[in-house]
């Protein structure tokens, strides 16, 4: 069994939740770190928003999908990157 956790925005939610049907109906299980997932879109944002601009749409991007990590979660979505 291989474990997997997908993230996504707004737009490919339909995507996603397809995808993840797929992985789990061949055996595959939705247990992705969270915590280190977070880690990653923080550091991602961190370089996006110091090279691109914080409001450069990858810096938006990655902002959403750590929101969402967030709230799934249980946190609140920080605004400190901002």
């Amino acid at each position: 069994m291989t474990d997997f956790f997908i993230s996504y925005t707004g737009a490919d939610r339909t995507w996603a939740e397809w995808i993840a049907w797929v992985l789990e109906a061949g055996g595959s299980s939705n247990q992705g770190d969270l915590a280190a997932a977070r880690a990653c879109y923080s550091r991602a944002l961190e370089v996006f928003a110091a090279g691109l601009g914080p409001e450069h749409p990858y810096s938006e991007t990655v902002r959403a999908n750590l929101a969402r990590l967030e709230e799934a979660l249980g946190e609140a979505p920080g605004e400190e990157m901002r």
